[in-house]
């Protein structure tokens, strides 16, 4: 197999999200990461919003899904995080984005994670 030089947008989707109003926010249910969650390569975040929430504004955005790969786009630019499960989680529009692999016949997350670790 000969390797070919392409640009990232070219192999999988980018995507964005909305940002959510803090009014929106709650102790528990689907967590809603910000860029300062993305830490040590792995995605723990301290905010939440209901499941009614997370149903309108994915309906509208998306979500990540198991296999994509989130990285942050404001702070410390390029902290890639690997979704690796099915959980239902929502990102904070403009602060992370993140990269469709889970649906790309052209890219698996896991080469993207290791090609943002360089």
């Amino acid at each position: 197999m000969d390797w070919e030089q392409s640009k990232l947008g070219n192999l999988v989707e980018i995507k964005d999200s909305a940002r959510i109003s803090n009014i929106y926010w709650q102790e528990d249910g689907i967590p809603y990461l910000r860029s300062s969650d993305l830490v040590d390569y792995t995605a723990s975040g301290a905010l939440f919003i209901s499941k009614q929430t997370y149903n309108t504004f994915s309906s509208k955005t998306g979500s990540p899904k198991k296999g994509d790969v989130l990285f942050t786009s404001g702070g410390t630019i390029g902290i890639p995080t690997l979704k690796k499960d099915d959980s239902l989680i929502y990102v904070q529009g403009g602060s992370i984005l993140y990269a469709k692999t889970s649906n790309s016949v052209k890219l698996d997350g896991r080469f993207l994670v290791n090609y943002f670790y360089k």
